[in-house]
């Protein structure tokens, strides 16, 4: 799929890419790092114990994770973690 600067969506995916890092970055910061740091982030996300995340979750971790973000980022973010789509 093309992106629309036509580029073959290497803009989108560096995109991307630089997002995973502000993650990675913070998480190192709390003293995380590679796994375990996704991990833990993503289990304190989870509200409702579901095992699962959902986009509502995610957003409001994000905030609490203390990643300024906008929410556009957000959702992109997600859908590159989200391997249930």
């Amino acid at each position: 799929i093309m992106s629309q600067s036509g580029d073959g969506g290497k803009s989108a995916s560096n995109q991307d890419e630089q997002l995973v890092e502000k993650v990675r970055k913070k998480c190192l910061t709390r003293g995380f790092s590679g796994v375990k740091c996704f991990s833990t982030a993503f289990r304190q996300f989870d509200k409702d114990y579901s095992r699962h995340i959902n986009l509502s979750e995610f957003k409001d971790g994000m905030d609490r994770y203390d990643l300024k973000m906008e929410e556009n980022e957000k959702e992109r973010l997600f859908e590159n973690f989200d391997k249930d789509r």
